[in-house]
């Protein structure tokens, strides 16, 4: 019987292994984008960095178009399931948005990167993140704060993950904090339906 475990379990593990090995690939495009640039984006260089076959990265995606939409797609994934876990109570959208400015490693830094490789390897792609980002900004905007105040924040976040993931006068840890606590205390009294 002991024998039998074993096999089932090899058996199990090649069903596991295919979405680690792609979402390693995902990872190393996002390195190679962030720290070479997007014309050193290649099937090659992304190859090399997963530390797979060119072949094996074919098998997950077929071109480099595929490997951009591979990125926008795990990034609005990612974040569908994040506003998806808000919940329905009046500012619950806004403040999970708030939040994820706090994670350097999260959703909102993914999408930076994604949006820089739509812009530039495949603008067709680009077009696709604009529509998920009118899907979320409507979700915010329906959240029960006030349009100005959603606008305001959603701004300032974006400003902090495009800042943070780029190294652009990237904050400290510390203004990153204030910051979203700032912002959090923007929301907070609308939550309660004390100022509408």
């Amino acid at each position: 019987m002991q024998k039998k475990q074993k096999t089932q379990k090899k058996v199990a593990m090649p069903d596991s292994q295919p979405p680690l090995t792609r979402d390693r690939i995902l990872d190393a495009a996002q390195t190679i984008l962030l720290r070479d640039g997007g014309d050193r984006l290649t099937i090659a260089s992304v190859a090399k960095e997963a530390r797979i076959s060119k072949g094996g990265l074919f098998y997950h995606f077929a071109s480099k178009q595929e490997l951009v939409e591979g990125l926008i797609e795990r990034y609005t994934r990612e974040f569908d399931l994040l506003l998806e876990s808000a919940g329905d109570s009046p500012g619950s959208a806004i403040d999970t948005y708030i939040r994820s400015a706090g994670r350097s490693d999260g959703p909102a830094s993914r999408g930076v990167i994604a949006m820089l490789a739509a812009v530039i390897v495949d603008s067709e792609a680009l077009g696709l993140l604009r529509q998920k980002y009118d899907h979320w900004n409507e979700r915010l905007h329906a959240d029960g704060i006030p349009p100005h105040i959603v606008s305001t924040v959603r701004y300032a976040v974006d400003g902090l993950w495009l800042a943070d993931t780029l190294q652009l006068a990237a904050p400290s840890r510390s203004s990153r904090d204030r910051t979203i606590e700032f912002l959090q205390q923007m929301v907070e009294p609308f939550k309660a339906g004390q100022n509408t």
